[in-house]
C-alpha cells in the first residue's frame, strides 16, 4: 500500500506544485501590462491546464479513494481530513469542467475574432484568476489537512 500513498501524494503534489507555478506564469504576465503577453501566456495555460490539472486531480482523487477504501489502512471515509480531501478534489475537477475549460475556450474564441486587446479577454482572465486564486488556496489548505490529520 505505500506505493498507492506514493501516487497519492505525488500527484497531489503535482496538481498543487501546477497551480502555484501557473499563478506565477500569469502574474507575470500581468505584471508586463502587455496584452499581447498576457494573450499568449493564458493560451499556453488553458493548453496545458486540462492535461495537468485534469490529470493529476483525477489520479490524486483516485489514489486516495483506494487508500482509505484498503481495509489494511487506518483511515476512514468518515474522519474529516479525508473529505475536506475528497471534497476540494471534487470541486477542483468540477471546476476545470465546468469553469475553467469553458472560459478558455470562449478567450480562444475572442482572440481569434476581435484579437487579445479585446476588453473580454482581459474581463474573462480576471475571473479566470480570481477563481484560480481560491483554487489553489483550498488546494494549500487541503494539503495542510492532508498533512496534519486533525482527529487522528
Amino acid at each position: 500500500m505505500e506505493w498507492v500513498k506514493l501516487g497519492h501524494v505525488v500527484f497531489a503534489a503535482i496538481w498543487f506544485g501546477g497551480s502555484v507555478y501557473i499563478e506565477a506564469l500569469m502574474a507575470g504576465a500581468a505584471r508586463t501590462k502587455d496584452p499581447q503577453v498576457m494573450g499568449t501566456v493564458a493560451m499556453r495555460v488553458g493548453k496545458t491546464n486540462p492535461r495537468l490539472f485534469g490529470v493529476a486531480g483525477i489520479l490524486t482523487l483516485a489514489f486516495g479513494i483506494w487508500l482509505v477504501a484498503d481495509s489494511s489502512g487506518p483511515w476512514e471515509f468518515s474522519d474529516t481530513f479525508v473529505s475536506i480531501g475528497f471534497l476540494v478534489a471534487i470541486v477542483g475537477i468540477i471546476a476545470g469542467i465546468a469553469f475553467f475549460g469553458p472560459q478558455m475556450r470562449k478567450i480562444e474564441s475572442v482572440i481569434a475574432e476581435r484579437g487579445p486587446m479585446d476588453p473580454e479577454v482581459a474581463e474573462r482572465g480576471n475571473r479566470i484568476s480570481m477563481v484560480a486564486h481560491v483554487m489553489t488556496l483550498l488546494l494549500l489548505i487541503t494539503m495542510a489537512v492532508m498533512v496534519l490529520q486533525p482527529g487522528m
